[in-house]
């Protein structure tokens, strides 16, 4: 009779420890805090058009690969600003008269990222400055086209959607989607129109903060 007894007092204890336990659990955060670090790297795709003349475009696409940065800090509980810098490339472009051609795309800007709390997904969209570049062997068909093909600083912007999971305090991991945009101007053998860049990215997500 004294082991019931003793066991009955065991597991008495035993679970007043496991309730006090649970009790003591802190709910998933749901505020972020400081400064804030987020990186995406991944596949891409490119795609870069322009008009030279009233019935003619020239362009290159593709699927490369592509990084962006942002750095930034909390001004609320779900908002960080920050700034972000996105670079992608593609070495396997399809281009109309070039051949061995290469896309790639900059963008340095400022921007915002919302977070959905405790989910960990994130908005962010940013705009800012962005430059590109088409680089091929030359051929000459009607225009001279240039061997490296840089479009002068131009307009962009970036959106983006991602999910993460928290690996430690203040590190997670997870993915995002981002689509790029870019308008930026790119004289042509004396015609001057914009050169339009698409990009889409399929990323690995890692945030700190």
């Amino acid at each position: 009779m004294s082991i019931v007894r003793w066991l009955a007092a065991l597991s008495l204890a035993c679970a007043v420890s496991s309730a006090r336990g649970q009790s003591n659990e802190q709910p998933p955060s749901e505020q972020r805090e400081g400064a804030q670090v987020r990186l995406l790297i991944g596949p891409a795709y490119l795609d870069a058009s322009q008009d030279v003349a009233a019935a003619e475009e020239l362009g290159a696409s593709g699927f490369g690969y592509a990084a962006q940065l942002a750095i930034g800090v909390m001004v609320s509980d779900v908002l960080a600003l920050n700034t972000e810098l996105a670079f992608a490339r593609s070495d396997a472009a399809e281009h109309e008269v070039l051949g061995e051609t290469s896309v790639t795309a900059l963008f340095v800007g400022l921007g915002a990222t919302y977070w959905l709390l405790p989910a960990e997904v994130f908005f962010a969209g940013s705009v800012g400055a962005t430059r590109s570049s088409i680089e091929g062997a030359p051929i000459r068909v009607q225009i001279e086209v240039p061997q490296s093909d840089a479009s002068e600083v131009g307009l962009g912007a970036q959106l983006m959607l991602g999910k993460t999971f928290a690996v430690t305090r203040g590190l997670g991991l997870g993915a995002a989607l981002s689509l790029g945009w870019a308008s930026a101007s790119n004289p042509v053998s004396g015609v001057d129109s914009n050169r339009q860049v698409w990009t889409a990215l399929l990323a690995l997500a890692a945030t700190i903060g």
